[in-house]
């Protein structure tokens, strides 16, 4: 039928459908394809029996990237997570290998689903059939909650999710194998590149397409920032071959248009489809044309010098495969470097940096080796010319002991009960009290508590404002609970110490003792507790005191805990080392003139570096950084050889 019609704009106006209507469903009664207990174990599950001609030549280009400072970008499609495979990417990002993580909408909606739900992955067919398909409340509500409230506070969209993920803990049980949060822990930038209409959250009745089209832009800018600096790196598109394909191509556009070489890159493309002579030329008569990461991703960015792979696989063949080989290789370069480099160059050749904001050596001077075996160890700046080292100084709690891992967990629902008197605290309060407790970490508690008081008077929410003493002796009450059962069962013989201390500490200070070093312990947890815990741990033999905080006093802080053990001891800070994961002690270490090593570990596993504990030491002034005492040869040898 013919139309007639020339309307203006303002006259035609298309009828949209109110999704204020959706329908959901509870996503707790679905029943899921994939979940925690079936997901692939990297450390445990055997290496599938799957080869590839071209396969070890890119894991050496992987592996050269990072030995040389240089990125590894992977884009991946939602059926890595789908099937499984999230904890080789985790792993991946944990040892240092992947340093920018990408993915659709459905990705972020899978990675999401596993952090509540343990699980994920519908039964499609059946639920398109009743309109029930991706109609589920929780996934819908609290994805858009957090998009909407990350938004506002001009985040990307991924790290809308890890800090929405980071706030409600109580929602996320399942959050370590959650790839975003994850990444965000280990400060790895994750982004998601959304198309409206392509994912479940896009149909509940709370979504907010301005929100994710913003914050997915911001997610793009990100993306576009690495992919500028990918000169001498690696970009994977794992199963991505839309999305991954075509925003790889315009981020490098971007890239270069901005005046950023980026010519000598790797690119691979991992998928199932068999392409055959990939690199040759096909025209747009044949149907390979159309497949996007063969022009996209494997031959169009290679053009000016890098080279292009097709890895034709299962995925649940190919990324064990990829974690394997590049885990071996990586170890056997540093079993390799470790036969070749003499006491000389250790300075120069042992930093170990798995940090995302890239290491702080001069890449003239210094290599970047990876953790396998052991933590790495980070030469910030090692003083010349030191006299003897006498005595040393540990901090407890986080540096020998993890009695008291978790205390944030405590710390941080406590201090939003009292300022909004149990009311639902919003999302600029979670984020002020959550980046206080980080800033505070290792000063006395009391401190805390004083700025606990100042800001239930300063939001006047609570009526109730009680004084910090207050507060720090409910802090404790709901702390010691959790130490308390942990501390008597020790006592009881019911638990093992080494499960609570950070790994390799007990052999390191066997080997401090035997070298005739007069070893004290300066901690800001009450006095009587932390005796109390050291002896638990079957510590307290080494040490020629422990000094903890005195109760009920402000007055003693943890500087003049130290200030009084160096003063009372004569301790010269020359010939003195402060070991410590917290800001203060290190800090007064560095004033005194002491060596000062920074651990910064991850105390949930007890070994391997902590990103965000490794910047603050840093900042604070550590010349050396360690994730745990598993490489305590290699320190003392740097001290007292």
């Amino acid at each position: 039928m013919k139309n007639d019609k020339y309307l203006s704009c303002k006259e035609f106006v298309p009828k949209a459908l109110d999704l204020g209507k959706v329908k959901t469903y509870s996503a707790w009664e679905r029943h899921n394809l994939v979940d925690v207990n079936n997901m692939a174990r990297p450390e445990e599950d055997p290496v599938p029996d799957w080869d590839h001609p071209e396969f070890d030549e890119l894991v050496e280009r992987i592996v050269n990237a990072r030995l040389n400072d240089r990125p590894v970008v992977v884009f991946m499609g939602a059926h890595v997570i789908k099937l499984g495979l999230s904890r080789y990417i985790i792993r991946l990002m944990e040892e240092g290998v992947i340093t920018h993580i990408a993915s659709n909408g459905a990705g972020s909606i899978h990675d999401f689903e596993l952090a509540y739900l343990g699980g994920t992955s519908e039964h499609v067919p059946t639920a398109i059939e009743d309109g029930s398909f991706g109609m589920w409340e929780e996934t819908g509500a609290w994805m858009n909650e957090a998009i909407r409230q990350g938004y506002a506070m001009g985040y990307g969209y991924g790290k809308s999710l890890a800090c929405y993920i980071e706030n409600n803990p109580d929602k996320f049980s399942h959050k370590e194998d959650c790839i975003v949060y994850r990444a965000y822990k280990m400060g790895v930038p994750a982004t998601y590149h959304v198309t409206i209409g392509t994912d479940i959250i896009h149909q509940h009745p709370l979504v907010d397409f301005a929100a994710l089209g913003g914050s997915s832009g911001i997610d793009f800018t990100i993306f576009c920032n690495s992919i500028s600096h990918l000169e001498g790196g690696v970009f994977l598109n794992i199963g991505s071959a839309v999305t991954g394909a075509e925003v790889f191509l315009k981020a490098l556009s971007i890239g270069r248009n901005q005046g950023y070489t980026i010519e000598r890159i790797t690119t691979a493309n991992f998928d199932i489809i068999p392409l055959g002579d990939y690199r040759g030329y096909v025209g747009d008569d044949h149907f390979h044309y159309y497949y996007r990461p063969r022009k996209n991703v494997i031959n169009r960015p290679t053009s000016l010098g890098g080279k292009g792979f097709y890895i034709q696989g299962n995925h649940k063949d190919t990324i064990p495969n990829l974690y394997d080989r590049v885990m071996g290789r990586l170890a056997a370069q540093k079993l390799s470097d470790e036969k070749t480099h003499d006491q000389k160059s250790l300075d120069e050749n042992s930093l170990h940096e798995i940090s995302s904001d890239q290491p702080c050596c001069d890449k003239k001077s210094k290599k970047t080796l990876f953790n396998m075996e052991y933590s790495p160890i980070e030469i910030i700046n090692m003083p010349n010319n030191k006299p003897p080292i006498k005595s040393v100084i540990f901090d407890f709690d986080g540096t020998l002991s993890t009695l008291r891992q978790g205390w944030e967990d405590i710390m941080e629902p406590l201090m939003l009960e009292m300022i909004t008197g149990g009311k639902e605290p919003s999302f600029q309060l979670r984020e002020k009290v959550k980046q206080y407790i980080d800033e505070s970490t290792g000063i006395q508690t009391i401190f805390q508590m004083e700025w606990l008081e100042e800001q239930v008077r300063l939001w006047g929410i609570n009526p109730v404002v009680q004084d910090k003493w207050w507060y720090k002796d409910e802090y404790n009450r709901r702390l010691l609970d959790m130490v308390r059962t942990r501390v008597e069962k020790l006592e009881r013989g019911e638990a093992n110490p080494e499960d609570f201390l950070i790994k390799g500490s007990k052999e390191f200070l066997d080997d401090l003792s035997s070298m005739d070093l007069d070893l004290y312990v300066a901690s800001g947890t009450d006095h009587g507790d932390v005796v109390r815990e050291v002896e638990a741990l079957g510590l307290s033999h080494y040490f020629t005191q422990i000094a903890g905080a005195p109760e009920r006093r402000m007055d003693c802080s943890k500087e003049e805990i130290l200030r009084i053990l160096m003063e009372d001891k004569g301790l010269k800070g020359s010939q003195l080392l402060v070991i410590g994961d917290g800001k203060v002690e290190i800090a007064l270490g560095v004033e005194a003139g002491a060596m000062a090593i920074g651990v910064a570990t991850d105390e949930i596993k007890r070994q391997g570096v902590n990103p965000s504990k490794r910047k603050r030491l840093k900042k604070a002034g550590a010349h050396i950084i360690i994730g745990d005492f598993l490489c305590r040869n290699q320190i003392i040898e740097m001290l007292f050889s």
